[in-house]
């Protein structure tokens, strides 16, 4: 080492790989980030404010090192921080949750972080030169040993002009190896100048001069570290993924997964059991009036056309698709059809969309029918994740995305067509409170029917959005009646809501009757014998279950809505109820159709047992027809899972329905997440990341994953649970697993449901004395 301490200085060079300067200032940002975390949970009963999300999300907070010169050298002050911990927080809630993702705005979250960390981009190398003067032994030693700093300048730009230290330059970059991570090295000199107290716009016109002098020589500055680039220049912060220089959700997920997916129960006055739900943190950091909810959506009720959208009908007239009635003749694809409802649920500010310049206005997730072809989906929308989420029986048919280039069915002269779409509009406004929307519901037949949309001698097929509970026809009758005596016991405390105050409501009962009831409910029907099961089980009647439900909604919601909705005949109420109820227990009670020979599970166990029950394909791609293990990692285990066959799969969703038990670690905790990947039918790699929740209670924690592909972008969806368990249970459902058959799998289906509807008064109870101590909250000022 040099004993003059500038030539020290001027040779400090951090290594670009594992930067130890990099790693303690982007510590310091994310340090900041997370202590700037605004908030407090809500606790309206006791009607008190409950502990801060600082608390909740990052347990234990002790700001790093140089936290405390974040805001001096990057200039961004206290709102900028609280605004970027929300964002990156939001972010993280709609990677790692199951159930609010629906909920979340991603588009709008992941601008606000993108625009976060341009900011800090473009003003973070004050405090990578603070990191760099104080912890980085190489330049703070020296640095410390020059008593003049103003000389010590003098000396360090005067030998970075130098001819003797140019042409060495020179001499690399024109020789076989070249000059690897030039950009990297003249990026520290400039911040050595900054450091030693030369002024920007200085170290600008310096930079001009040595470049001037380079090019000379033939050597070329790297375009990033010029004059004008080389405060923005960012690869410092890549310190573990090269790729990724940034602050986003990825840097907080460990940290704070445990408060995002905790699971929560509150007792209240007036119930004999608390009420518990998953995920609660994450729905109280984006509820009414808390920091997150502007990056939350929750008005559900269907997705539908605007008014004024024609629909073509069987005499091939046109009408608008709002002056339609139950029994009018449609076109369809499979023929006339009649129309058995017309469904109206509220618009509830969400955008509308337009294809090309056609009469048509949608919701995002409106699904429309793609121009058959080998291989490829029967649906496209928008947004496909949001549809498969809202209908999950859907996603067996392939839904793609619409945008520019895709291809739509399109009927004219009684015959199919492509329609190549050009561009797809969003259109601006939210309409008001009142604004509706429309969708139709077709009476059943043979074979799938869409009707048709448009105007001007185009017409497009469209499938319903509504929650149709014939899609599932297995449990449709079961469901129907879950449905019917939930909206008779709430409807008179629903009446007079509006749709953007009952919607969270009815997700909140949804999530707490999946997290309590379901489990209840399943050991119940475990319990009963088996002999019993199979003589209480009845014919399933799909058609009289799915007609009663249309007649059901097409009844207006209420005494106290009857009057304003004269003319509506449709129930929107019951529609969101069982949008809710579907989107959050048709999959599980699926699930149980196939596995009802599975154990519940048990928080003492020492075994983790993950149940993969699908994976499905969203982005237009198409499974190979024999498809590859799904290879699945936990920790440091590693398992392949091949479809077990007992549920047909399709091109685009595979049924796996196996199960792996993964002996727990010696401390008996779970593993941080557990990764999924797998092939389409393209070779393209996939791959999911499914984060673990601290903790899991008795019965089944239910996950969904995002699949995404090696640009990140996502692909599609995988389902599993999570059950812990001990030998003996373990080696009961494999007992019970060797002798499981149709007859007993709908026996106990059949059970299932019954012993769902014993347990609704408790759960209802329970949930009602929640919503009452809320209410008495807000009276009070404290909770949302």
């Amino acid at each position: 080492m040099s004993n003059d301490p500038v030539e020290a200085m001027f040779t400090a060079l951090p290594d670009i790989g594992a930067n130890p300067v990099g790693i303690l200032a982007k510590a310091a940002l994310l340090s900041r980030l997370q202590g700037a975390t605004p908030g407090k949970h809500t606790q309206p009963w006791p009607q008190s404010s409950g502990p801060s999300f600082l608390d909740i999300f990052f347990p234990g907070y002790t700001p790093a090192a140089y936290t405390g010169n974040v805001t001096g050298s990057t200039g961004l002050n206290d709102d900028f921080w609280s605004g970027f911990a929300v964002a990156a927080l939001c972010q993280a809630m709609y990677n790692i949750t199951s159930g609010l993702r629906q909920q979340l705005k991603s588009g709008d979250i992941d601008n606000a972080v993108n625009a976060c960390n341009g900011q800090i981009t473009n003003s973070a190398m004050p405090l990578y030169g603070v990191a760099l003067q104080q912890g980085y032994p190489a330049f703070t030693q020296a640095y410390n040993d020059c008593p003049d700093k103003a000389q010590a300048l003098a000396t360090y730009t005067a030998q970075l002009q130098s001819s003797n230290y140019l042409n060495a330059l020179a001499v690399q970059y024109h020789s076989q190896a070249g000059l690897p991570n030039f950009d990297w090295l003249m990026w520290h000199h400039w911040v050595k100048l900054s450091v030693l107290g030369c002024a920007t716009a200085t170290i600008s016109s310096l930079i001009g001069v040595v470049k001037s002098n380079l090019a000379a020589l033939q050597v070329v500055l790297p375009g990033n570290v010029d004059g004008v680039t080389w405060l923005a220049y960012n690869t410092w912060m890549s310190t573990g993924d090269p790729n990724r220089r940034r602050l986003d959700w990825n840097d907080i997920a460990g940290a704070a997964r445990g408060g995002i997916l905790a699971q929560v129960c509150t007792a209240y006055p007036g119930s004999y059991m608390p009420s518990c739900m998953n995920e609660e943190n994450s729905y109280e950091f984006t509820a009414n009036g808390q920091p997150g909810n502007g990056y939350r959506d929750s008005g559900g009720g269907g997705c539908c056309f605007a008014a004024g959208t024609g629909v073509l009908l069987a005499d091939g007239s046109e009408r608008a698709i709002e002056t339609l009635r139950p029994g009018d003749q449609l076109a369809t694809t499979a023929g006339p059809r009649r129309l058995a409802l017309v469904a109206q649920p509220f618009r509830a500010g969400r955008a509308l969309y337009r294809i090309d310049e056609l009469p048509i206005q949608m919701t995002a997730t409106h699904p429309f029918l793609r121009f058959p072809q080998a291989d490829q989906p029967t649906l496209v929308s928008i947004d496909p994740l949001q549809l498969s989420a809202r209908i999950p029986g859907l996603a067996v048919l392939g839904i793609a995305p619409l945008s520019s280039g895709s291809t739509l069915l399109r009927i004219a002269n009684h015959s199919a067509q492509p329609y190549p779409v050009t561009q797809v509009h969003c259109l601006p406004g939210s309409g008001n409170a009142d604004e509706r929307l429309y969708d139709l519901l077709l009476e059943p037949g043979a074979e799938m029917a869409g009707y048709l949309v448009g105007g001007n001698g185009t017409y497009l097929a469209v499938s319903a959005e509504i929650p149709d509970i014939s899609a599932h026809a297995e449990i449709a009758p079961g469901f129907f009646a879950l449905a019917q005596r939930l909206y008779d016991e709430l409807h008179s405390d629903i009446a007079s809501l509006s749709q953007a105050s009952l919607a969270p409501i009815l997700e909140h009962l949804a999530l707490s009757l999946h997290s309590q009831l379901l489990p209840t409910a399943l050991q119940q029907a475990r319990n009963q014998p088996q002999a019993a099961l199979l003589r209480s089980t009845p014919a399933l009647d799909i058609h009289s279950a799915t007609s009663a439900f249309f007649s059901l909604l097409a009844q207006p919601p209420g005494p106290a809505l009857r009057a304003s909705a004269a003319g509506s005949s449709f129930n929107w109420q019951l529609n969101l109820l069982t949008e809710q109820l579907l989107g959050n227990l048709g999959e599980s009670l699926l699930a149980q159709l196939a596995l009802g020979w599975r154990e519940p599970g048990d928080a003492t166990g020492d075994t983790l047992a993950v149940t993969l029950f699908g994976v499905s394909l969203l982005n237009g791609q198409a499974f190979a027809d024999s498809p590859g293990p799904f290879n699945l990692s936990l920790g440091e285990q590693h398992y392949q899972l091949e479809e077990c066959g007992q549920r047909p799969s399709s091109a685009f969703t595979r049924h796996v329905d196996q199960v792996l038990y993964c002996p727990l670690a010696s401390r008996g905790e779970l593993a941080e997440k557990l990764t999924l990947t797998c092939q389409d039918g393209a070779g393209n790699s996939l791959s999911a990341q499914v984060y673990l929740p601290e903790r899991l209670e008795t019965g089944w924690r239910s996950c969904e994953g995002l699949l995404r592909d090696v640009q990140g972008a996502i692909a599609g969806t995988c389902r599993l649970d999570l059950r812990l368990l001990g030998r003996a249970a373990i080696e009961r459902e494999q007992q019970r697993k060797e002798h499981w058959d149709q007859a007993q799998a709908e026996a106990y289906l059949h059970s299932l449901v019954q012993a769902v509807l014993a347990e609704l008064p408790n759960q209802l109870q329970a949930f009602q004395a929640q919503q009452a101590a809320k209410a008495g909250g807000k009276r009070n000022g404290a909770g949302q």
